[in-house]
Parts: structure tokens; sequence; C-alpha cells
């Protein structure tokens, strides 16, 4: 089979290595369809990804630790889970203890790139009958962002403010407007808001001008924004989404931010409008949600909302896996051109 490899920062090649059998409740498919992370995958593809110079003690504790994960890197290595975590794969072989899967089910499972992945049943999610198996590519990020809905308890009538326009950002102005909400989206870039607008956000905002948060005061009878979700990656943006925040209002952050915060300013807007600040990551459900919600429950949403939403528009390039050393480079020198870039095995 053939796998991704990274020998050093900012390069990648396609290598070939033995294609294994699958064991036990294993199964064994081939690839079909896989979108690349434009955030935490592409920082490990950079060598700028926090966790390459940091250890994770308990308590979720990040220590100094330099060259914890170095170069080279490849997507068959154990315990390498950064290198692509949302592919749609077709069931070849079973393992004897094996239950519900069988040859020809396609399946979406959070593993790295490579033409065939050996995957243990329980890890694998079969798509609903009728879905398109390349939108499935993206129930990653959906899941992300259904996690960011449940998290900001969005409510009928709500003023909602998406920052950051990424294929995060585009799936929560849709999720914002199903719950029944007015949807403003605030970025800079004229292909990110053009596509907010054919989306549903009833504002599209461009942050470049200024004045974003007095804007989306202006337009809710001097309410402000009762949920904002910051999602742009950047954490310049977060002063500004505080400010955009009604008085009680609550600010859910899905971004993973990667660089240190310059001035944040917490005596004013935070402190006088008692805004809420949290973060939305998936590794959790909320915990008022915990006797409804669960995590098989929040996987069995996303694969639901895969026909649900409007994904077609929202993938930008698409790549046959042999040439993604190429989308790589692309995302890396040119990321405000792209919303999902998906591999094609």
């Amino acid at each position: 089979m053939k796998v991704l490899r990274y020998p050093v920062a900012g390069k990648a090649e396609i290598v070939e290595v033995p294609t294994p059998k699958p064991a036990g409740d294993q199964v064994l498919c081939k690839s079909l369809y896989c979108n690349i992370s434009a955030g935490t995958e592409m920082g490990f593809y950079r060598g700028t990804a926090p966790q390459m110079n940091y250890g994770i003690e308990p308590g979720w504790f990040f220590v100094e630790k330099p060259g914890n994960i170095t170069y080279p890197m490849q997507s068959d290595g154990e315990g390498v889970w950064w290198m692509g975590y949302a592919n749609v794969s077709e069931v070849l072989e079973s393992g004897p203890e094996v239950k519900n899967l069988k040859p020809g089910d396609v399946v979406f499972s959070q593993v790295a790139h490579k033409t065939h992945q050996l995957i243990p049943e329980g890890t694998a999610s079969k798509l609903p009958e009728g879905t398109n198996p390349e939108h499935a590519a993206l129930t990653a990020l959906i899941e992300i962002a259904f996690n960011g809905i449940l998290d900001a308890g969005i409510r009928l009538m709500d003023n909602v403010a998406v920052f950051g326009l990424g294929t995060l950002g585009q799936l929560l102005v849709q999720m914002a407007k199903r719950s029944g909400a007015k949807v403003f989206a605030v970025d800079g870039l004229k292909n990110r808001m053009d596509l907010a607008g054919k989306m549903g956000a009833d504002h599209v905002i461009d942050h470049t001008k200024g004045r974003v948060a007095e804007r989306i005061y202006e337009n809710t009878d001097g309410k402000g924004a009762d949920v904002v979700f910051e999602v742009s990656g950047n954490i310049q943006a977060l002063p500004e989404a505080i400010r955009a925040a009604a008085y009680n209002g609550k600010v859910t952050v899905l971004s993973f931010y990667q660089d240190p915060a310059g001035v944040l300013k917490l005596g004013n807007e935070f402190h006088h409008k008692r805004v809420s600040l949290q973060c939305s990551q998936i590794l959790g459900i909320l915990p008022a949600l915990s006797n409804t919600w669960d995590m098989a429950r929040r996987r069995a949403a996303a694969l639901e909302l895969v026909s649900l939403l409007d994904i077609k528009p929202l993938i930008s390039h698409r790549y046959d896996f042999e040439d993604s050393p190429k989308a790589l480079e692309f995302i890396d020198r040119k990321p405000g051109d792209c919303n999902a870039v998906i591999l094609k095995y």
C-alpha cells in the first residue's frame, strides 16, 4: 500500500509499504476519499504544531519537551493521528471476530492518509444509505462544528456571529440557520464572504473595514450577538469577538490557537458585559447534555448531517492521493484560496 511521509518540515512524499492483513475484530479497507485538515494537520506539516515540542501530562498540562515529535513522520506509524483523520473507505476484508461490517460496506473513520486502512470494527462508522462518500469526508469537521452548536446552546431567534469563514465557519453558518438564528458572518476574504452569503448568512461583514462589533450592534437593535463563534484560528480575532457579544452573551471558541495572544483586554467589554468565554473541544460533550448526548449519538448526528447540509460548495479543491504533496504545498502557500481540500484514491 502507499502511505504519506513527511521527511522534513514543509515537504511530503508518497512511499510504499506492505499491505497488512486483518485479524481479530479488524477490517481492511480501501480508501476512497479523505479531507485534509487545514488546522492541526498543517501545523505538523509546517513544523509549527505545539505538540512537537510539548509533552502532555495528566491534567492536560502542556510541558515543554523539545523534540517530543520529530521528522521523519509517516502516516502508517504507530500512534500517528495527525496526518489526516477524516477518511472514507470501502471494506475489503474482515477478521474472524468482526460482527457487523462486511466487504463492500463504506465507512468513515479517523485514520491517517494511506491507500489502505486497517481499522478496529468499533472505530469505523458505516455511512447511512444514500450518503455521498466524497461529502462524508467532511464528517470530522461536521462533528466539530455540531459539538460547538451543542456547547453554545443556540436558541430560536438568537443573534449569532461566526468569526472566520473557512470550512468550519461555513458549516456553523448553516447549522446556526437551521437552529433558527439570525446569522452574522465575519471574514476578510471575498470568496469566503460570498460563500457565506450563499450558505444563508443574514449579514456578511468584512473585518478589514473595521467596526465589526459596532455593525453587529447596529443590526440587532443595539443588543449584540447572543452567541459568538470564534473559528478563525487567529488569536487577534478573539478581542473583537468578545466586543461583539451581547450583555450576558457567550463566546464559544473552536479555534486551536498556535500563536500566543498579543493584548487580550479582559477588563473592558468582557468584564462589564458579563461575557461567558468557553472552549468547544471535540474530545468532550457539554456536561449538562450528558444524560442525552454521548460520542456515539454525536457521530451518528454528524453522519446524518452530511446529507442535510449543503456540502458540495464547501469543497474547493480535489487532488489524487498521488498528488497529496502538491495539495499540502498549495494549502501551505495559499490557505485563503481554499476551503475543504479532498484527496481522491
